[in-house]
């Protein structure tokens, strides 16, 4: 750790992947480490319920989806596409501050997720063919939450909901200036891509993944308040978090069984939601980013190396993914609400089991193409 992390900030500060793209991932980050901050805040200071606070970050993830999935059919990469989101991007966070109410308030981060998702795609897709790009685009996400995390627990303290999106808005407009490139190679029509073994089951188990674990995750906030562990406590497990995900997301060359670090997350799920201590809660949310980060690189490698072109199933991955996450905090909502937490852990454990064991079919089963 004391080693990784100096070297992936050096890769940011003279990265081979674009600038504006490692900066527009940051943001996006910053952005998503707020949501366990912001879904207690909107109970507190809007007076909505638990279940209804979850559609901020449903509605922020619906608008990334939605563009994802159009993105990787109908779109083709471009230095303007990265400007012009971003623009949008500082536009709605600020309209966020001003919203005069909750459902305008839903409809801004809607807008927000769609620019988001047009940025994380032409991220992946310039990362694809390139292992080093990749790394510095998957590292950036757990750098950013690092310094994130603290930052958004003082913004919170400071001016509630209103500081959080004051900073995400602030993060946006710094990444305005920076150089735009897109890799030449990843500059093409965008066309469907060619059907392989493996990848609809691979694709299944991504969006299972995030449906499950942002059930549970989407509450880290509400589940560690219950356990008497305090925004501090909160904000030392987001740092650990990303701290232990740095390393993984930086070595994403080197592959994994994915199923192994999918059940250590669902493990992490019972610490987190039933954790007899604090420090264990707090460990389940720092164990989460290195188990997410073992995961995720591995499994997109694993698409590449089945497309005919090595970003031909970015928009499917992070649609999928995204889409997960869209459902996710409403099925914790809907549990929650119907039922208790010892039923939501139940419910996103046997289904991280269930992607487990899909992603490991997959890995020794269907072979990659070439």
């Amino acid at each position: 750790m004391s080693f990784s992390l100096p070297t992936g900030v050096a890769a940011a500060v003279r990265p081979s992947a674009s600038p504006a793209l490692l900066g527009a991932s940051a943001a996006i980050a910053f952005s998503f480490a707020a949501t366990p901050f912001i879904v207690p805040r909107a109970v507190s200071d809007l007076g909505v319920g638990l279940g209804a606070a979850g559609l901020l970050s449903t509605a922020q993830v619906a608008g990334f989806t939605l563009v994802n999935v159009i993105a990787g059919r109908r779109l083709t990469p471009d230095r303007a596409f990265i400007r012009w989101a971003l623009v949008v991007l500082a536009i709605v966070n600020v309209s966020s501050i001003a919203a005069p109410d909750f459902s305008i308030l839903v409809i801004t981060r809607l807008l927000a997720g769609g620019a988001m998702g047009l940025l994380t795609w032409i991220a992946w897709v310039d990362s694809a063919a390139d292992a080093r790009r990749k790394g510095e685009i998957a590292s950036i996400g757990p750098i950013t939450t690092l310094v994130a995390a603290p930052v958004v627990w003082w913004l919170d303290r400071w001016a509630g909901l209103d500081g959080i999106y004051l900073g995400a808005a602030a993060v946006t407009v710094a990444c305005l200036p920076l150089r735009r490139s897109v890799d030449p190679l990843a500059v093409r029509p965008g066309r469907r891509p060619i059907e392989t073994p493996g990848v609809r089951p691979t694709l299944v188990a991504l969006g299972g993944l995030t449906l499950f674990a942002s059930s549970v995750f989407v509450f880290a906030g509400a589940f560690t308040s219950a356990a008497g562990v305090g925004g501090l406590g909160l904000t030392l497990g987001l740092m650990l978090n990303s701290a232990l995900g740095i390393i993984p997301a930086r070595r994403s060359r080197r592959r994994v069984h994915p199923g192994l670090p999918v059940v250590g997350m669902a493990l992490c799920v019972v610490g987190l939601t039933a954790g007899p201590t604090d420090w264990i809660v707090v460990g389940s949310i720092a164990l989460w980013g290195a188990m997410f980060w073992l995961v995720i690189p591995s499994v997109f490698s694993s698409l590449s190396e089945r497309s005919t072109h090595p970003g031909d199933r970015v928009g499917d991955a992070q649609g999928v993914m995204a889409l997960g996450r869209v459902l996710g905090p409403s099925l914790g909502g809907l549990v929650l609400t119907s039922a208790d937490t010892t039923v939501l852990t139940m419910v996103a454990v046997v289904g991280l089991l269930a992607v487990a064991t899909t992603l490991e079919v997959v890995e020794v089963g269907a072979p990659a193409r070439g």
